[in-house]
């Protein structure tokens, strides 16, 4: 799609899937999951993970990042810079992959060393395991829970870092845009519906021939002319020279 063919303020945009918005919309989606789950479990659960903290901080980003990108793809065109999702996406991608696998293996830690109960928490039925308080199964879960989330966000923001890459690599190949076009440009460029008043084309000034003497005062300049010119000629003249006498 060429820059003509583009909507008014977004030749710049690259060209993305038309259901791409659902693709944000599903990382918002699964980032408030993990975010709740995360709250829920730091303040229910005694469970000593300073990974929960973690994961709120980048699930509560993840959220603001993903609803900016949507407000100026699809809301206001003149924010957008291509380079906006390809660092953003790159940068949610790399906390998401740091977090989620270490939330896991420390879960995994906790349950070999304490072990697991049957209950919530507060009325657990099973054992002591080496000594220590044994974790709720319903704890456990909700912390694996968290990261198996964390993992499909990893998914989902390597899926959008791919097609950023594959769309902005097309729209610099193609000569387009990277930033919003000046309003004077996009102007010129469509058509133009103003009038113009044109003055209508002025007579040039002529200059009046000036009257002689002659011509105030009734003589003819010919006659005279002929008559002087027989009498000096010597009576070549009818009645005009002097000699004519």
């Amino acid at each position: 799609m060429t820059a003509s063919e583009r909507p008014r303020g977004q030749e710049h945009i690259p060209d993305y899937p038309k259901a791409w918005i659902w693709m944000r919309v599903f990382q918002i989606v699964t980032s408030l999951v993990v975010l709740f789950l995360s709250i829920h479990a730091l303040e229910e659960f005694h469970v000593p993970t300073g990974l929960q903290v973690v994961m709120i901080v980048i699930s509560a980003s993840t959220v603001g990042v993903a609803i900016l990108l949507i407000i100026a793809q699809f809301a206001s065109p003149r924010m957008f810079r291509w380079w906006t999702p390809l660092i953003s996406d790159c940068a949610v991608f790399v906390a998401w992959a740091v977090s989620a696998p270490l939330l896991i293996e420390q879960t995994s830690d906790l349950v070999a060393k304490r072990g697991t109960v049957r209950g919530s928490g507060e009325n657990p039925i099973g054992h002591r395991h080496g000594g220590s308080n044994p974790i709720p199964t319903n704890h456990v879960d909700t912390l694996y829970a968290i990261g198996a989330m964390g993992c499909l966000e990893i998914a989902l923001f390597f899926l959008s870092w791919v097609v950023d890459s594959i769309v902005i690599n097309r729209h610099r190949k193609a000569g387009l845009p990277c930033r919003p076009l000046k309003k004077r440009n996009s102007f010129a460029e469509g058509p133009q519906t103003r009038s113009m008043k044109v003055s209508p084309p002025t007579k040039p000034r002529t200059k009046k021939p000036r009257k002689g003497l002659g011509t105030v005062f009734g003589f003819v300049s010919d006659g005279g002319a002929a008559g002087g010119g027989g009498g000096y000629d010597g009576g070549g003249g009818g009645g005009g020279g002097c000699d004519g006498d």
